[in-house]
């Protein structure tokens, strides 16, 4: 009964009342939809945005983020609502998981060990089997994480900045591999004879290598805009106690774009 009402989510508690933040957001007088002033607290939560331009309103925002900070870590070894949505999710997430590790293991078993398959195309196919097994490892666990622990990320320094790293690398890796393998296939297809002058072993091993050192550096510098926040009703996101927010791009909402841009 006591683990229930710790994790009831409610951000306002009996003791947050009596603090300033709380107390001088009471006292606030805000203009309401017909243009009266009326208690902030009487406004719908949804129009409290509008007003965080006006200090009291902002730190009351970070108030109740760090609020529910405190009840998210409470609540840390409790997983998120058992639902039809989420059994489904991780149902999907392992059965992807699992056929994507074998079929691309076996992928690349069957070209190392078959000198007959070690073509120039192969190579890549190789490659690109490689770069999305390394992106399953990582990217489904990080994704059935955060599906059952919500606002919350593991506790070690850098969870966030690796996984963005890794998962933006290998995807980099494979989208670049698949450009690569698409002007192999054109020169063969079209320029045959010159097919040799332009991709030879060495060439294509150099030119995986170059993929994999290339696509790591606008990978890390990525990685290293996501942190563990929390965001407010205004938007701005919070960096507080370790394990509490989720990994999320290091911008208040008005940036949001940016992380695609640099995409």
């Amino acid at each position: 009964m006591t683990d229930h009402k710790i994790c009831n989510h409610n951000p306002i508690s009996s003791s947050s009342i009596s603090s300033r933040e709380f107390i001088e957001f009471y006292k606030l007088l805000l203009p309401s939809p017909n243009g009266t002033l009326v208690p902030a607290v009487t406004l719908d939560p949804s129009s409290w945005s509008q007003y965080c331009d006006i200090n009291v309103v902002s730190n009351f925002a970070k108030f109740l983020v760090e609020e529910s900070a405190k009840q998210e870590l409470a609540c840390s070894h409790f997983l998120s609502e058992v639902t039809f949505k989420n059994l489904s999710l991780t149902t999907i997430f392992l059965i992807i998981g699992i056929i994507g590790l074998v079929g691309n293991l076996l992928t690349i078993a069957v070209i190392c060990q078959t000198p007959a398959l070690q073509t120039f195309t192969n190579y890549f196919l190789a490659n690109l089997a490689f770069s999305d097994f390394m992106l399953i490892i990582i990217g489904v666990p990080f994704d059935l994480f955060h599906l059952w622990k919500r606002n919350q990320a593991p506790t070690f320094i850098g969870y966030c900045e690796f996984t963005s790293t890794m998962i933006s690398w290998f995807t980099y890796i494979s989208i670049f591999t698949i450009v690569a393998l698409t002007a192999e296939r054109f020169v063969a297809i079209c320029y045959p004879f010159s097919l040799i002058s332009w991709f030879d072993k060495p060439k294509v091993l150099v030119g995986i290598l170059a993929i994999w050192i290339v696509t790591f550096f606008p990978s890390f510098y990525l990685g290293m805009q996501f942190k563990q926040l929390s965001r407010d009703f205004c938007g701005k996101n919070h960096q507080l106690e370790s394990g509490i927010g989720k990994c999320d791009f290091n911008g208040s909402i008005q940036f949001r774009y940016t992380f695609e841009v640099k995409i």
